[in-house]
């Protein structure tokens, strides 16, 4: 009776296993204890999908395998020398110097450039609401970096790695964030899973080596760059330092060489190593944005044979100290070389660095000779002591307050045209104060009592007499007979006059307003948007274009208003007051 009643149970166990099975089947695998009733021989020990087994193991295995874990994918960039892993989970986006990696709503974005490509930005345009909280840290390009999680209401709602600042990794930029772009706002909450899992890809980024172009057997391109220029160069002379490149080919082979941040192409870019008495000198020139190279981006260099160029390097490095300078060619980490025309590539993810030796020529600036009539290039400090100098005269209380900075304002046209440097104060009574050194004279440009001063200054040949002017506007406060707010003027120096100054432009905009050269040459004035510095961001309304009139004895400076400006703004200009 026993028996039979035992029996009777398996049975039951088994008509419930088979009722339940299909719901089971996707849950992954599923192990309970084995049901061994007394005096029944364990002959089924294992059930998988109907499968029998005896191999007395002591469980009841029900169901199917185990959902194994995503596999990892790799993305590797060989253009700027990076790689990282990803799970198969996230979708990985290419963009231009950026990646995405997606996983549902959330979006993962690494952007990234060199260091010296200066012209690329990117960065968030403003954060949602919220505080940034430091929520831990990853190893990212073997440095240790803070995370920082953007919290409201008790939410997370981004995550921004070294804040909203740049990761320095050798000669790479990266600007990390990761988001949810789909959700509403005030639902977004970021899980912990998803961040640990971003902080994975991250942990596991590293640097490549992308030298694969190209090359002779003993490991180099076969190109190789010689340089030659003046051995020396008078201080402040702003005479031009001209370098002579020759490019050569050692190699059996003609190659062609993308013309790219070498001087082949002229200054596009810090295409030089400079040093003045072991100091980096940093490079001031143009940034260039590249669109994908064409065969007329290529240069042809025949077989043992070299080509040749010369350009300014004082253009764009600053050689106005006295001391020795050291120059040396920068091999480009964004180029490439081909052995055929079929061979030059067309697009940019697929150039790279090419190896290009080069040797160093050296360059002595010297003081200035007794009794030459150039001009000289001033110091910060120098120029500092010069304008201190002026204002003491002026007003001899001054010597009452403490010593003034500068810094020199970044215009290198006024050097380059009218051998004159322009400085503003940083801080003090005269903060934002701006003044011309021009020959052995200054002029403060303007006012900056109660405004931020000058933001807009051109140098050009307005009136085409054969002579540069100097064009500036400034802001400066209304003064006690208006009452509070901004005023905007103009004005200008007119180097060649008999008695140098300022020439005002003689009416005021209430208002922020700046100056912009055009590409036909005129000079308009404009309503713009600026920061808290008063730097220039955005240029909104045009109010007019300025013009020179000339008598028998002087010149005046004319702002001519467009006609059609709307009431509210022509309520804003006054005349001279």
């Amino acid at each position: 009776m026993k028996n039979k009643k035992l029996t009777t149970n398996l049975l039951i166990l088994l008509t419930i296993w088979f009722l339940i099975q299909p719901v089971l089947a996707g849950c992954g695998m599923v192990r309970v204890a084995a049901v061994q009733p007394e005096n029944v021989n364990p002959e089924i020990t294992e059930i998988d999908s109907g499968t029998k087994d005896t191999s007395g193991s002591g469980t009841i295995e029900i169901g199917i395998e185990a959902t194994p874990l995503p596999e990892s994918s790799s993305y590797t960039n060989e253009t700027y020398g990076f790689a990282f892993d990803y799970p198969e989970t996230w979708i990985l986006t290419e963009q231009d110097h950026g990646v995405i990696l997606q996983k549902g709503v959330y979006h993962l974005t690494i952007n990234f450039r060199w260091m010296t490509e200066q012209n690329i930005q990117f960065g968030r345009t403003g954060l949602g609401a919220g505080d940034l909280l430091y929520a831990g840290k990853v190893n990212f390009m073997d440095q240790v970096i803070p995370v920082n999680v953007l919290s409201f209401e008790k939410k997370s709602k981004a995550v921004l790695y070294n804040e909203t600042g740049w990761i320095e990794a050798d000669d790479l930029l990266f600007m990390i964030a990761l988001e949810d772009l789909e959700t509403d706002y005030m639902d977004v909450d970021l899980s912990d899973e998803i961040i640990s899992e971003a902080g994975t890809i991250l942990e596991s980024s590293r640097r490549i080596d992308t030298s694969t172009f190209i090359q002779t057997p003993d490991g180099s391109s076969g190109l190789a760059a010689y340089l030659k220029t003046q051995p020396s160069v008078q201080q402040g002379s702003g005479e031009p330092i001209m370098v002579y490149f020759l490019l050569e080919n050692h190699t059996q082979q003609g190659l062609y060489l993308l013309k790219w941040y070498t001087p082949l192409e002229g200054i596009a870019g810090d295409i030089f190593e400079v040093t003045r008495d072991g100091q980096t000198i940093p490079y001031q020139g143009p940034l260039v944005s590249r669109a994908a190279p064409t065969p007329d981006s290529y240069v042809f260099v025949e077989p043992d044979k070299g080509v040749t160029a010369e350009v300014d390097i004082a253009e764009a490095y600053d050689f106005s100290q006295l001391g020795t300078y050291t120059i040396k060619f920068r091999a480009p980490r964004i180029s490439h070389l081909a052995q055929s025309e079929s061979d030059m590539q067309i697009s940019l993810d697929e150039l790279g660095p090419v190896s290009i030796s080069s040797n160093e020529v050296t360059l002595e600036v010297v003081a200035p000779s007794a009794g030459s009539l150039q001009p000289i290039r001033r110091t910060t400090e120098q120029a500092g002591e010069i304008i201190s100098s002026h204002l003491l005269e002026k007003g001899p209380k001054l010597m009452q307050t403490p010593a003034l900075t500068f810094e020199e304002f970044p215009d290198e046209s006024v050097w380059k045209d009218l051998q004159g440097q322009v400085f503003r104060v940083t801080d003090g009574i005269f903060k934002n104060e701006t003044f011309l050194l021009l020959h052995d004279s200054v002029i403060q440009l303007g006012e900056a009592i109660g405004g931020q001063g000058l933001n807009s200054l051109i140098v050009t040949d307005l009136d085409q007499d054969g002579q540069f002017e100097l064009f500036f506007s400034y802001t400066a406060g209304l003064g006690p007979q208006i009452g509070p707010g901004i005023q905007t003027r103009v004005g200008m120096v007119e180097p060649g006059a008999n008695v140098l100054g300022v020439i005002d432009a003689g009416v005021a905009y209430l208002g922020t307003a700046a100056l912009k050269l055009e590409a036909s040459g005129t000079i308009s004035l404009n309503i713009v948007d600026t920061d808290a510095s008063g730097a220039v961001l955005h240029y909104l309304d045009r109010l007019g274009n300025l013009s020179i009139e000339s008598n028998e004895s002087d010149k005046s400076l004319i702002i001519n208003f467009d006609p059609d400006l709307p009431a509210e703004i022509t309520a804003n200009i006054l005349s001279r007051y």
